[in-house]
């Protein structure tokens, strides 16, 4: 009787529960219907072009694009880094004060672990979902667009296949092997040539000077705006040897454009300015050109004719020679090469996208360009305004397909498309369309049709007063855009776009229709205010980050944040990785082949370099540091080839605090105790904690404040 009663007990028992639960999940699921039906998500914002259906979930989170960010939950908050931010803070402040505001801030931090984190929001989920889904799923790639901020998915084949053609074209050639080294000793001894003329200082010399380059990467964006989707390349130049001397080149030819000739478009505001009630005749008509591919299609040999052409400028904001000047100039254009999958590829004709360089040459090229052309042509053209590869002109109506040849004889490769206005609509320039009423220009703000309307969401992590300077800012700019008969129908697009960003309506009406005094800025205070300001940056942690930046807030420290969690996180890496030996800015460890001790350290150099550097101590310094003095002590052998990577930091002061606060991780390392000493004891706890696991403590286990 008893087995009988317990049997229907837990018969009746699992009946109501899994109708409780069949009612909580159906709950459940029509919470994160209604929140994907408050995000708003727009078709538009994703493209797939690959062969795979994508989940819904997944498709949510990465329409939502690169830039949304999500609530950080437990896993994400890293406390070595927060203690890293929170010291390199801390060095902006005086001495005497350093010890009483760490002890506040690990109070902030300590209390902070021990509550538990709600996530609210299902996207957390989602955002998992896509992740493994994405594991799963090697095949295929997510990227951004060429334009208009759509997310894009990709066979990872089809993407390959088409940056190798790219590289397989005329415009690039195979190289041998990796000329990173030769180039980077090409550069610093030009550098040199700079400091011994007195051209640079000596700490300007040291400062360019470059012993840790990578080798530029090429990567790509789809155009999905055209047929076949075919991919715009970019160089990546970060940290090239190629970087530095051609900083130094652009700024001069910064310095020496001419920013007061016709043709000169600085922004939007500037253009708007400029055509404040410009009339133009009657038979004229509003045209636009566009460059195809302007910086693949740039000339070497025309840039340094032109160049020269403009030396008599150019020698005004500069004191080197003109010899060595071209000498750099022909030497950096000529030099532009990348690699992918693991070969090298030198551009022999165009300038790369990504440097430095291009813009302002390509800025020289297109004023020689009008020019030109303005001499050819019979007739004063009414209105001729550029910004890069974009020309508005207002052409009289016979004379448009002259022009348009013109424009096309001058260089073979330069070649432009043409739109022209009609009774509809004007023609597009920047962000604005240009219209025509009784002969005078107005001005509407504009979104091209490529264009996914794609904002910051409203539900993504930022603050509140971000998405609010957002919207004021884009209502200043429409404001200042558009001329008076198109301001209604400018802030009503904003309005519809916002709204499509999930950005409450009220709000929009609050903010968008209700007549407020203009912005004002912090001018006055700054003038009465000559102290040195600091600007640094934290993590954007709710609960944590706003305590912080209180802390703070009786110093002259500007606290800026940023998220830890990102859509962009998901998103594919489309540059290739560059090896461990090429990597500089690191904090690194080393394991002894004959005992369980390791040795933790950083440099600014390359790893095989630093490594080189180790095994040259080991042999032939004693007593140079604490891994040379452990190798020949005990004879114990160093596994030079498994040398880890523990954290990548450019900064050298945040570098030195992350060296610091990993040697404190081991419990016998081989590096000196006073390696450490800087590193405040007040952390103690929090890194003890950080190394058994996640942040979170068991109040049992807290220890008294």
């Amino acid at each position: 009787m008893l087995r009988e009663y317990s049997s229907r007990m837990n018969k009746a028992y699992k009946r109501v529960f899994h109708k409780i639960k069949k009612v909580n999940i159906k709950k459940i699921m029509d919470l994160c219907k209604q929140k994907r039906q408050n995000l708003n998500i727009q078709d538009r914002w994703l493209k797939n072009i690959s062969n795979k259906p994508i989940p819904e979930d997944v498709r949510s989170v990465l329409s939502l694009g690169s830039k949304f960010s999500l609530q950080a939950t437990k896993k994400d908050i890293k406390l070595e880094n927060i203690i890293a931010d929170v010291e390199y803070i801390i060095g902006y402040i005086p001495e005497e004060t350093r010890e009483i505001q760490r002890a506040r801030v690990t109070n902030i931090i300590t209390n902070f672990i021990h509550k538990d984190i709600p996530v609210k929001s299902p996207m957390n989920k989602w955002y998992m979902e896509a992740k493994k889904f994405l594991r799963e799923n090697q095949d295929i790639i997510v990227l951004n667009s060429d334009k208009g901020s759509v997310t894009v998915i990709m066979e990872r084949s089809d993407y390959e296949n088409k940056i190798q053609t790219i590289l397989d074209s005329k415009d690039f050639k195979l190289l041998p092997r990796d000329p990173t080294t030769t180039i980077q000793n090409a550069c610093n001894k030009f550098i040199q040539k700079l400091s011994d003329k007195n051209y640079i200082t000596k700490e300007q010399a040291k400062e360019m000077k470059t012993y840790n380059s990578v080798s530029p990467r090429i990567y790509g964006n789809p155009k999905v705006h055209k047929q076949g989707y075919p991919i715009r390349p970019i160089i990546s130049s970060i940290n090239s040897p190629l970087n530095k001397l051609s900083e130094y080149v652009a700024n001069i030819l910064k310095a020496a454009y001419d920013t007061n000739n016709e043709y000169y478009t600085r922004d939007t505001f500037h253009f708007a300015e400029m055509v404040k009630n410009l009339k133009i005749p009657e038979d004229h008509r509003l045209v636009s050109f566009d460059v195809v591919n302007l910086f693949g299609n740039l000339d070497k040999n025309k840039i340094i004719d032109i160049l020269k052409s403009k030396w008599h400028k150019i020698r005004q904001h500069t004191v080197v020679d003109e010899k060595l000047f071209f000498e750099i100039v022909e030497y950096v254009l000529s030099n532009n090469y990348c690699t992918f999958r693991g070969k090298f590829y030198k551009q022999v004709f165009g300038c790369a996208m990504g440097s430095k360089v291009s813009p302002i040459v390509a800025q020289y090229v297109m004023d020689d360009l009008l020019d030109d052309c303005s001499k050819k042509l019979k007739f004063i053209i009414k209105l001729i305004k550029k910004f890069v590869d974009d020309i508005i002109m207002a052409l009289p109506e016979t004379e448009i397909d002259n022009v348009w040849k013109c424009l096309n004889s001058y260089c073979a490769d330069l070649q432009f498309t043409l739109e022209m206005e009609n009774c509809d609509q004007g023609v597009p320039f920047l962000d604005t369309m240009v219209h025509r009423e009784k002969n005078e220009i107005k001005l509407n703000w504009y979104k091209k049709s490529t264009s996914s309307n794609k904002f910051i969401d409203y539900y993504s992590n930022h603050g509140i007063n971000i998405k609010i300077n957002f919207i004021k800012e884009m209502k200043n700019r429409i404001t200042k855009i558009c001329s008076e008969t198109y301001l209604k129908e400018g802030l009503n697009n904003l309005f519809d776009i916002l709204t499509q960003n999930s950005y409450p309506k009220n709000m929009l009406k609050k903010l968008l229709y209700a007549t407020s005094e203009a912005v004002t800025t912090n001018a006055q205070n700054n003038d009465e205010n000559n102290e040195t300001k600091y600007y640094v940056s934290f993590p954007n942690i709710p609960g944590l980050t706003s305590k912080i930046k209180e802390t703070f807030k009786n110093y002259n420290i500007q606290m800026a944040t940023y998220n830890l969690k990102t859509v962009k996180e998901l998103y594919s890496t489309l540059k290739d990785p560059i090896p461990i030996g090429l990597k500089s800015g690191v904090v690194y460890e080393l394991n002894c082949q004959d005992c369980d001790k390791a040795y933790v350290g950083q440099t600014s150099q390359w790893v095989k370099s630093r490594m080189a550097l180790h095994k040259s101590d080991i042999k032939k310094t004693r007593n140079r540091c604490a891994l040379a003095m452990h190798a020949q002590n005990l004879d114990h052998r160093i596994d030079f080839e498994g040398v880890k990577v523990l954290k990548v930091e450019r900064n050298y002061q945040r570098r030195l605090i992350q060296e610091m606060i990993q040697i404190n991780r081991h419990k016998d390392p081989i590096n000196k105790k006073s390696d450490t000493n800087k590193l405040s004891n007040v952390y103690c706890y929090l890194l003890a904690r950080q190394a058994e696991g996640a942040p979170h403590i068991n109040s049992q286990t807290r220890p008294p404040l």
